[in-house]
């Protein structure tokens, strides 16, 4: 996953940084765009509170420590498993990554409904950044990106919202 990580930092001119909570969280609140590309977890368990992204060195990225960050960014990608699942409670209150980055500050966000296939997911996030960094709106790109990836691979589970 690393190479694929690397491909996609050079389409957005950076670098690819392996996460850790201590050195990148203070990083993460003045970044325009966050990506994250690796494992999460979604619990309904605790309003939604029981859901994490696995960093790529193994630390956990939980929901809590997420909404205690101020988020300045136009984008977050949650290019991992079922990272748009939500719960609904009792009053209409909606939980989940999702909500949690948008309570934060995030402006836009790409996630997941589904379980993602690795390949299929990086051809995906591949061709929605190249046609990001060319101005097109995220809608848009997002739209192509998977209408193409449908079209061109026949693999049933795919899909970002």
């Amino acid at each position: 996953m690393h190479y694929k990580n690397k491909k996609i930092a050079e389409l957005l001119k950076t670098e690819v940084r392996n996460c850790t909570k201590k050195r990148d969280h203070k990083k993460m609140k003045n970044s325009k765009v966050i990506s994250f590309s690796c494992h999460a977890c979604y619990s309904s368990k605790d309003y939604g509170l029981a859901s994490y992204i696995i960093l790529p060195n193994g630390e956990y990225l939980t929901s809590k420590e997420i909404l205690e960050t101020k988020l300045n960014s136009e984008l977050v990608t949650l290019s991992a498993c079922e990272t748009a699942k939500q719960s609904y409670f009792e009053g209409g209150d909606i939980f989940g990554l999702l909500s949690f980055f948008l309570c934060t500050g995030a402006k836009s966000i790409v996630a997941s409904l589904w379980k993602l296939n690795d390949r299929v997911d990086y051809l995906t996030m591949k061709e929605f950044y190249i046609h990001l960094t060319q101005g097109s709106s995220k809608a848009e790109v997002l739209r192509s990106a998977q209408l193409n990836k449908k079209k061109n691979i026949k693999t049933p589970i795919t899909g970002l919202l």
